[in-house]
């Protein structure tokens, strides 16, 4: 994405969803994005609403990308 990205945290309904809002290559307005992550089950992730990129780095997350929604719809 060449740019730091926003997701929601563990407070969230949305765990794990990346931002639709952030910038960079990747157009998360067209695409729905879902972060997997292998060690977020500690109280920090769990007490935030939103992480962002750089800082779930920085914590040494280990991130995967769970799932890609394509909309259709949303690509016209």
């Amino acid at each position: 994405n060449e740019a730091a990205f926003d997701f929601n945290g563990g407070n969230s309904a949305y765990t794990g969803m990346v931002a639709t809002a952030n910038s960079g290559k990747l157009d998360f307005k067209k695409e729905s994005v879902v972060l997997g992550c292998m060690n977020c089950n500690d109280a920090a992730f769990y007490k935030k609403t939103i992480v962002n990129s750089d800082e779930a780095i920085q914590d040494e997350r280990i991130l995967f990308v769970h799932t890609i929604i394509l909309d259709p719809a949303k690509s016209k």
